[in-house]
């Protein structure tokens, strides 16, 4: 949440929607593709689609231009990594104790101090929200 950065199984599932939308763009060897994505129940397609439905992602969608699809992948991960992250966080008090003062964060967005520090800087200020700094009680 402070950070801004996405998980790494968001990351994988954009980049795999992605890769489908430029393979069904290309033309050069396309029956190798073809024969790649259409193995079957378990293959590459049928795990792509699957996501495609996971993200909430119109059928449309692979019709459109690179960029335009991009901002459609973009804000679909996005809204669906927010929505785990919340439902996940209902119970945890460290997460919880970030929560709390914030209006609302969007994923992929830093916060504006966090900009200003170095990352040494950050990475302290950040342990310290989450409360993962060892302090010695005295």
């Amino acid at each position: 949440m402070e950070t801004g950065i996405i998980d790494i199984e968001h990351q994988a599932k954009k980049k795999q929607i992605m890769m489908k939308h430029r393979i069904k763009h290309t033309a050069s060897n396309l029956s190798l593709m073809e024969t790649t994505m259409n193995a079957g129940i378990r293959g590459w397609k049928s795990r792509t689609e699957a996501l495609g439905k996971a993200i909430d992602l119109s059928e449309g969608a692979y019709d459109k231009s690179k960029q335009s699809f991009k901002t459609e992948i973009n804000r679909s991960v996005n809204k669906k990594y927010k929505e785990q992250i919340e439902k996940d966080s209902e119970n945890k008090s460290k997460v919880q104790h970030l929560k709390e003062g914030q209006q609302e964060w969007e994923p992929g967005k830093m916060k504006p101090y966090i900009l200003k520090c170095t990352r040494k800087v950050a990475s302290t200020i950040f342990q310290a929200k989450c409360r993962m700094c060892e302090t010695r009680g005295r």
